[in-house]
C-alpha cells in the first residue's frame, strides 16, 4: 500500500471500530470482525476500505460529506453511499443500486458471501433458512447482473439468458454519450462517478457539435423501438456535465453566447438538476471510459 492509500485503510479501521463498538454480527462475535474478514478478501485497499465502512451510513450519523472531510477519496465514498440502503427502500431496488457501482458489488458479493458462511455455522432455525434462501438469491442476482468482468461477454461460449444469440462487444478506450432530459423524466434511475452505465444508445449525429452542445459518440435512447439502430453501451462513468439552456418564447432552447451553463456533477438522472435561473436543465454529457459496444439485438429493445 502507498504511505497515503495505508493511512485510508488505518483511518477506515480506527473509524470502524469506534462506531460498531458493542455490536455483534449473526454468529454473536464482535462485528467488527466480519468487516475484517470481508476486508481481507481484497487485495487492494480501496476495496478494503470501502468493505470496513460499507456498513457505516447505515447505522451511524456519518454522511458522504463528513466521510469526504475526513480524508476519504471520492471512490470510496461513492461506493459506501451506493451500499447504503434507502429508507422504505425495496431490496430488489436496493440491489439494482448496488449493481450501478463496481466497487459496492464487489463488496455487496463478497458481504452476502460471508453472511452465509456465518449462517452455515450455527444450528439452522426456520428464520437462518429464510434468510439463507434471501442471501443466495441475492447473490446469484449480483453475479448475473454484475457488469464486473464485462469481458465475459467477449467470450464466444457466453450466452445471454434465453436467448443464444451472442452479442459481440468492441473494446474502446473511452466515449462521451449524450443524455437527454425527456429520458429520465420518463423512467427515472440514478448513475454516479465511479459507477457503471449498461444503456442502449444510438450513434451521434452532427447536431450536438453544430449547436455548440459538445461532441458525443452516442445519444442514450431508451425508448427507441428501431433496434437495428440501436447499441449497447458499457463502460466506467469517469464525467458527467450538466447543460442548461436559455429558451425563446415557443419553448425552443436558444443558441449563441449566453445562452448556456454547463456544470460539473457528481450525480445524474434520479431527480434531475435543478433550474438556474432562466436557464433550464437540459441534457448530460457523460465522459466513460473502459468501454464496451456492441450492436443491439431486438431481445435488448424493450421500447417498440
Amino acid at each position: 500500500m502507498s504511505n497515503k492509500s495505508e493511512c485510508m485503510y488505518d483511518k477506515a479501521l480506527a473509524l470502524a471500530t469506534q462506531v460498531h463498538v458493542g455490536q455483534l454480527d449473526k454468529s454473536g462475535q464482535p462485528y467488527i470482525n466480519h468487516l475484517l474478514v470481508i476486508a481481507s478478501s481484497f487485495d487492494d485497499e480501496i476495496h478494503k476500505t470501502i468493505a470496513l465502512l460499507h456498513g457505516i451510513m447505515d447505522n451511524t450519523a456519518y454522511t458522504r460529506k463528513e466521510l469526504k472531510d475526513m480524508g476519504f477519496i471520492n471512490r470510496v465514498v461513492s461506493a459506501v453511499d451506493f451500499l447504503t440502503k434507502r429508507e422504505n427502500q425495496s431490496y430488489r431496488n436496493y440491489l439494482n443500486r448496488v449493481l450501478e457501482n463496481e466497487y459496492a458489488t464487489r463488496v455487496k458479493i463478497a458481504d452476502l458471501k460471508r453472511d452465509m458462511d456465518i449462517i452455515k455455522l450455527e444450528c439452522m432455525t426456520d428464520k437462518d433458512i429464510t434468510s439463507m434462501e434471501t442471501h443466495r438469491l441475492a447473490l446469484k442476482y449480483l453475479e448475473r447482473k454484475s457488469l464486473i468482468g464485462i469481458e465475459r461477454f467477449l467470450n464466444d461460449d457466453f450466452e445471454y439468458e434465453n436467448n443464444a444469440e451472442r452479442m459481440r462487444f468492441e473494446r474502446i478506450e473511452n466515449s462521451v454519450v449524450w443524455a437527454d432530459d425527456w429520458e429520465f423524466e420518463c423512467c427515472p434511475h440514478s448513475f454516479a462517478i465511479g459507477g457503471y452505465i449498461e444503456w442502449l444508445v444510438i450513434k451521434s449525429d452532427e447536431w450536438c457539435s453544430s449547436n455548440g452542445l459538445g461532441n458525443p459518440d452516442y445519444y442514450y435512447h431508451d425508448h427507441c423501438g428501431e433496434w437495428e439502430r440501436m447499441y449497447v453501451i458499457v463502460g466506467e462513468v469517469t464525467k458527467i456535465e450538466a447543460y442548461y439552456l436559455t429558451h425563446d418564447s415557443k419553448g425552443l432552447p436558444r443558441q449563441g453566447k449566453g445562452s448556456k451553463i454547463i456544470k460539473d456533477v457528481t450525480f445524474g438522472g434520479d431527480g434531475l438538476e435543478e433550474d438556474i435561473g432562466k436557464y433550464k436543465f437540459y441534457a448530460y454529457s457523460v465522459s466513460l471510459q473502459d468501454v464496451y459496444v456492441a450492436p443491439a439485438r431486438k431481445s435488448d429493445v424493450w421500447f417498440s
